[in-house]
């Protein structure tokens, strides 16, 4: 499957030694897109792969990709395992990230149109306020 990445440049020493060689026909680099044109990136994919490099909280990424109608493998990391539970299709401990993407994509790209419904279920405002209160 080819990949397309997406989002700003932190550092770009980084970028231009490790992430620039790897581009070519099956590696793309979209730059930091604007709303329009990332909901548009993401909604195309078949898949979204949340790799977050920190003990993310909440799993944000993980419900906008949802949102998009796009199925989601993402690392179990920080709130990600537990708030992705009742979203997410498939997460994996960040030890086992090399080996868990391509047989995660596979089983869980049938998805599809059902991801929008699963994440404003779960994820929209109003879902949120009425699990709260």
């Amino acid at each position: 499957m080819p990949l397309v990445l997406a989002g700003p440049i932190s550092d770009h020493a980084y970028f231009s030694e490790r992430i620039e060689p790897q581009l070519g026909d099956s590696v793309r680099y979209l730059g930091h897109l604007v709303t329009e044109y990332l909901v548009a990136a993401v909604g195309m994919s078949a898949v979204a792969l949340v790799a977050p490099q920190w003990d993310e909280p909440y799993g944000l990424v993980v419900a906008e990709a949802l949102a998009c109608g796009t199925p989601v493998v993402a690392h179990g990391r920080g709130g990600i395992p537990e708030s992705s539970r009742r979203i997410a299709v498939g997460w994996s401990q960040p030890t086992t990230w090399p080996r868990c993407p391509s047989r995660s994509v596979r089983r869980n790209s049938w998805l599809g149109p059902h991801a929008r419904a699963r994440a404003v279920n779960h994820c929209s405002e109003r879902g949120m306020v009425n699990r709260y209160v």
